[in-house]
């Protein structure tokens, strides 16, 4: 079990650092966002890399904070619905939904991972104007789904131990 603790530790560090890096990826887009309008717009000299390392960016910005986002529970719910459901029925339902997202995030990051060994097995490029290599930007995506495949796992047990808890205390003693 102290192996287990010490993983998660070092796992909660991690994506926290992971989230602290799309905070600071996220002020440099705001940065040379504003420094492609001063160049377009008082010095009539648009930067043509911009939009590109904008858009790149906020990929990193997304795989790089949405485990932190689930581990913190911070992510959009319903609350005209969750509001309508007893404590036991939606941790039960929060099991299930974690169940299936920790199959679909584990299926994604298989697939991504292939997808990045193709694009670099085969030299791919995007087509864009800085023609940069393929597989540095989707390396992303495989390790940014295989960490929430391991939150979902981590949510899927805390939901297991909320509703054991939850359930012995409507059980006949």
């Amino acid at each position: 079990m102290k192996l287990l603790d010490k993983f998660l530790t070092i796992f909660d560090r991690f994506i926290t650092l992971l989230a602290r890096c799309a905070s600071f990826l996220f002020i440099g887009v705001m940065l040379i966002v504003c420094f492609e309008i001063f160049m377009r717009y008082f010095l009539n000299r648009p930067q043509t890399w911009v939009v590109e390392v904008a858009e790149f960016s906020l990929l990193f910005i997304t795989f790089f904070s949405i485990t932190w986002l689930l581990r913190e529970e911070a992510h959009v719910k319903i609350e005209m619905v969750v509001d309508y459901i007893s404590e036991k029925n939606m941790t039960l339902l929060n099991i299930i939904t974690s169940i299936i997202c920790s199959l679909t995030c584990l299926v994604m990051a298989i697939y991504g991972t292939q997808a990045t060994w193709m694009a670099f097995k085969l030299g791919r490029t995007t087509r864009t104007a800085m023609m940069l290599k393929q597989w540095p930007l989707l390396i992303i995506m495989p390790i940014g789904f295989f960490l929430l495949f391991l939150q979902f796992l981590r949510r899927t047990q805390n939901y297991y131990k909320e509703w054991e808890e939850i359930r012995s205390q409507y059980e006949p003693e």
